[in-house]
C-alpha cells in the first residue's frame, strides 16, 4: 500500500513516510555561497543552533536558566510589537539577537541571506525585526538597525522539506503566464454562517471590506505590465476557490489578498476567504472557504505564492512537526 502512495501520490508519501535525510556536504552543494542556514531545537535544558553554509557548519549549545526562560522573553517581545511598546521593543529586541544570532553571526562573513528552520516558540518570532546592535531607547523605528537590513531572510520547517523545494526550482520548466493576483475586497456582504462547521470554525463572522486589496493587487499587476510580463487579476466575484486552483498550476506569482482566520483549537480548519462563487451549486464551484487540507492537494507549478491574509501564517506549533499554519500546505 505504501509503495502504492509513493507512485500514485508522491506528495503525500513525500510528506508522511520519506524520512530520509540530508547529509551536512549534500545540503552545502544545494544552497548558495551567499546562504546561511539556520537551525534551532530546544530542549527541555539548551537550546541547540546549528549555523551551516557552503563552507561551514557550526553547532552552539546554549543551556536554559529555566523552562520557561525563552517562551516568556518571546512572548513579552510579541507584546510590545502589539502594544507599540518602543522602549520594551528596543530592549528585548537587542536581547533575543544577542541570544540567538550572536553566538553564530561568525558565519555570516559574505553571506547575503539568511535561511531560518525555527523551533517550538520561535516560530511565532519575526527574526526580520531583531535589532544587530545596542541602541538608544529613544530612537525611531524607521531608523533601528533591524536584522533584515543586512540580510534577506526567509523561513522553512525542515532542511528535507527546504531541500526538497530547492530540487523542485531546479527541474522547474519557465511559464508564459507571470502574475495572477485575487482581491475578494468582499463588496457584498460575506457572512460564513451557511453550515454548522462554518459556523464553529469562522465563529460565524461576516468580514470587512478590504478596499485597498484591489489596489494592492493592481499595483504590483501594474509592474508586470511596465516589464510586458503577462498578468491576468481575479477581483470581486472573480477572486474565487475555482480560479485559485487553476491559477497555481498555470502561473508563476499568484497573490491572494483576502481574509484569513485562525481556529487555534483545530488549525486544520484554519483558512482564507474566498469570493462566493457568481453560480452557487455549480459543480466544483460551490466552496468560498480554502481550508489547510485544500493547500496540500494543490497542483503547485508557481515560484512564488504570497498571502497578505491574516494570521496565514500562525497557528499551533505541535512538538515534531513545528507551526500547522496556512502557509504550510504551501510548500
Amino acid at each position: 500500500l505504501i509503495r502504492q502512495f509513493e507512485l500514485e501520490y508522491p506528495n503525500y508519501y513525500n510528506l508522511k513516510y520519506n524520512l530520509k535525510t540530508l547529509e551536512i556536504d549534500e545540503l552545502q552543494a544545494l544552497i548558495t555561497s551567499k546562504t546561511c542556514l539556520i537551525s534551532y531545537y530546544i530542549s527541555a535544558e539548551n537550546i541547540y543552533i546549528f549555523a551551516i553554509n557552503s563552507k561551514q557548519f557550526e553547532l552552539q549549545v546554549l543551556p536554559l536558566t529555566s523552562k520557561n526562560e525563552l517562551h516568556d522573553l518571546i512572548k513579552k517581545y510579541i507584546r510590545a510589537i502589539k502594544m507599540i511598546k518602543r522602549r520594551d521593543f528596543i530592549r528585548l529586541s537587542s536581547e533575543i539577537h544577542e541570544y540567538l544570532i550572536l553566538p553564530i553571526q561568525h558565519c555570516f562573513d559574505e553571506i547575503e541571506q539568511l535561511i531560518v528552520i525555527p523551533d517550538a516558540e520561535l516560530f511565532f518570532l519575526p527574526f526580520e525585526t531583531l535589532l544587530t546592535q545596542k541602541t538608544d531607547l529613544k530612537t525611531p523605528y524607521k531608523q533601528l538597525p533591524y536584522l533584515n537590513r543586512d540580510f534577506s531572510l526567509s523561513y522553512h520547517y525542515s532542511v528535507t522539506l527546504m531541500a526538497d523545494s530547492i530540487s523542485k526550482d531546479m527541474l522547474a520548466v519557465q511559464e508564459t503566464k507571470s502574475f495572477a493576483g485575487f482581491a475578494p475586497i468582499y463588496t457584498e456582504e460575506l457572512s460564513l454562517s451557511t453550515t454548522k462547521k462554518l459556523k464553529e470554525t469562522a465563529e460565524n463572522q461576516s468580514y470587512e471590506h478590504l478596499l485597498h486589496s484591489e489596489t494592492e493587487i493592481n499595483y504590483i499587476a501594474d509592474l508586470f505590465q511596465k516589464k510586458g510580463k503577462p498578468y491576468q487579476c481575479f477581483l470581486h466575484q472573480e477572486a474565487t476557490i475555482k480560479n485559485f486552483l487553476q491559477a497555481t498550476e498555470e502561473y508563476k506569482f499568484v497573490l491572494v489578498a483576502a481574509h484569513g482566520f485562525l481556529d487555534k483549537q483545530r488549525p486544520e480548519m484554519s483558512g482564507i476567504v474566498f469570493a462566493k462563487p457568481k453560480k452557487e451549486g455549480e459543480k466544483g464551484n460551490e466552496r468560498h472557504l480554502f481550508y489547510i487540507a485544500d493547500a496540500y492537494n494543490l497542483k503547485l507549478d508557481v515560484d512564488l505564492v504570497v498571502l497578505s491574509c491574516c494570521e496565514s501564517g500562525i497557528g499551533k506549533v505541535r512538538k515534531g512537526e513545528g507551526m500547522i499554519a496556512m502557509n504550510r500546505g504551501f510548500l
